[in-house]
């Protein structure tokens, strides 16, 4: 499996970009959809942008450009960075898109825990980081992010 590759430019903490698209595919999603879902995302300085698209067969693709944080509040090991691209793009979806978004919330923290350990990360801290985003701490950090610095995407 290929991992996603970042561009992060090193005076912008959260706007790291995907350098090129990235495709994995989901066990869990397979057979989801019946046609592909797409999701788009309209910022208020550009035009209605496709981030990812996730077919019948449960490949997912997040498209070059998309913006991401990588591993909120840890640090960006390798082995644990794509889980936490592919986390950031399910969780922006289920959030934003609710009522098309082919997951939810739950879903998505536990795909997270299983692209983990796809990528070589350890068991243990994947439960770790799984705890960290389904857990107390990541419904918590979600909450101030959000009342802190509310969203300024939306879906189109």
């Amino acid at each position: 499996m290929e991992a996603p590759s970042l561009i992060c430019p090193p005076e912008a903490r959260w706007s790291c970009q995907l350098a090129k698209d990235w495709s994995i595919d989901l066990p869990d999603l397979v057979g989801r959809v019946s046609k592909p879902y797409t999701f788009r995302v309209e910022r208020p300085e550009q035009f209605c942008r496709e981030w990812l698209h996730l077919d019948s067969e449960g490949r997912l693709t997040i498209f070059a450009g998309y913006a991401t944080d990588g591993c909120s509040m840890v640090p960006d090991f390798p082995k644990a960075l794509p889980g936490c691209i592919l986390h950031d793009a399910l969780r922006q979806a289920a959030t934003l898109d609710k009522a098309r978004c082919p997951w939810t919330r739950a879903e998505a923290d536990h795909i997270f825990r299983r692209t983990l350990i796809a990528f070589g990360f350890n068991f243990w801290g994947s439960w770790l980081f799984y705890l960290g985003v389904a857990g107390p701490t990541g419904w918590i950090y979600s909450w101030l992010k959000n009342l802190l610095k509310p969203a300024i995407d939306r879906a189109c």
